[in-house]
């Protein structure tokens, strides 16, 4: 990610509806499940949800493996490295994975965020949902899968589930639509891009590093309208998936608590202790 991109994703995270939804999403999350004390965010971007956890009383620290991250995040410490490369023991009380699962060696990073966890720590997780809605969107943000809750299950095999709902459940009818579109068609864009790219038509960022986002008085206001009308919607099924949790959606919330491995005992082990007894 260059510096350009990431002053762009720190002006969609603090007003496009997406990311307003998900830091939303988040912050109820947090305060329900986390446990307060040390909090690290994996795949921080721009940093919005360490403001988040700070505002929570959280001692927040991020990991990004883009440096640009540096030239947004100053008041809040930020590790360069990538999650799958992470070596960090029984450091922090909760961490976050938000959209970060689908862009790496899932595996990897779940073991190395186990062994970041305190004992009883807890993991929060977003993923997105269902292989048969992969589509150009998937390619451009470049994952590497799409998730079954088979696979999530599995993935958190060491911990102890608390909490797992789908999530974003009135985008998942669009997002169907839209997807089987997309296979029907094969457009070389994704209709998301091609949506946001109407949308927002983006000036070069100043040497000052600020964002300067020109849109024609007309497409702003059908912008902010629309924009306006999905954050509130994404605001009501968040008050839902916290207490009852919703039964389908694009993506998934996952909250999970780090519990003990129990210690392998080899058969040979086993053997030459019932022979001393």
């Amino acid at each position: 990610m260059n510096t350009k991109d990431i002053y762009l994703m720190a002006y969609l995270e603090r007003y496009y509806w997406f990311w307003k939804a998900k830091s939303n999403l988040l912050r109820l999350t947090l305060d329900v499940f986390g446990k307060r004390n040390k909090l690290l965010d994996a795949g921080c971007g721009a940093g919005n949800l360490l403001r988040v956890g700070k505002l929570l009383g959280y001692e927040c620290t991020g990991i990004d493996k883009s440096k640009s991250v540096k030239k947004i995040i100053k008041d809040i410490p930020v590790i360069i490295k990538d999650v799958e490369k992470l070596k960090i023991r029984n450091k922090f009380d909760t961490i976050i994975l938000s959209d970060v699962l689908e862009h790496c060696n899932d595996k990897k990073a779940m073991a190395n965020i186990y062994n970041a966890l305190t004992d009883n720590g807890i993991v929060i997780a977003t993923v997105p949902m269902f292989k048969f809605l992969w589509g150009q969107d998937d390619i451009r943000l470049q994952h590497k899968r799409r998730y079954t809750k088979k696979m999530i299950k599995e993935l958190f095999k060491d911990f102890k589930i608390v909490k797992m709902s789908y999530i974003q459940f009135l985008l998942f009818f669009p997002a169907f639509i839209i997807r089987t579109l997309e296979r029907i068609k094969k457009p070389k864009t994704s209709t998301e891009s091609f949506f946001k790219n109407r949308l927002l038509i983006e000036d070069q960022h100043t040497d000052m590093g600020q964002i300067t986002m020109l849109l024609s008085l007309p497409i702003k206001a059908i912008f902010f309208f629309i924009n306006f009308l999905i954050k509130v919607e994404q605001y009501i099924e968040n008050r839902i998936v916290i207490p009852l949790g919703l039964p389908i959606g694009v993506g998934m919330l996952i909250v999970a608590r780090k519990v003990q491995r129990k210690p392998s005992v080899s058969k040979q082990g086993v053997k030459r202790g019932l022979k001393d007894e």
